[in-house]
């Protein structure tokens, strides 16, 4: 018999200090295979670890882009990426088919948020 296939998720970015406790539950789960990308880190306002360098301290793989992420095939993401990203990232998973968890606040204005929920065929 075979072994299933690990279920392939990408964290897309650091931006947000609970993208570690995502990587620290998903890393501890048989069955998952857990790439990041934070290709903004080394742009970002404080001096926070960021990036390939907290990728590593974390035990994670990391790759550069975002288009390198989804390029990869995930099966879901976990977007903690600013706020200001959730959009193009959300209509970007949806439109790879994956399984898209993103960090609230949710789009506050309606149009955004069905705008996304068409994309992902989700309710609002």
């Amino acid at each position: 018999m075979t072994a299933p296939a690990p279920l392939r998720i990408a964290v897309l970015s650091f931006a947000h200090t609970h993208a570690l406790s995502y990587v620290h539950a998903l890393k501890g789960m048989p069955g998952i295979e857990l790439i990041a990308a934070d290709p903004d880190g080394a742009t970002a306002p404080d001096d926070a670890p960021r990036g390939a360098a907290l990728a590593a301290e974390l035990g994670v793989a990391c790759v550069e882009t975002y288009d390198e992420a989804f390029a990869w095939k995930p099966d879901a993401v976990v977007i903690a990426a600013e706020n200001s990203r959730h959009r193009g990232l959300v209509e970007r998973a949806a439109a790879a088919g994956c399984t898209c968890s993103a960090r609230s606040p949710w789009p506050r204005r309606s149009t955004t948020r069905s705008r996304c929920a068409r994309r992902a065929s989700a309710p609002v």
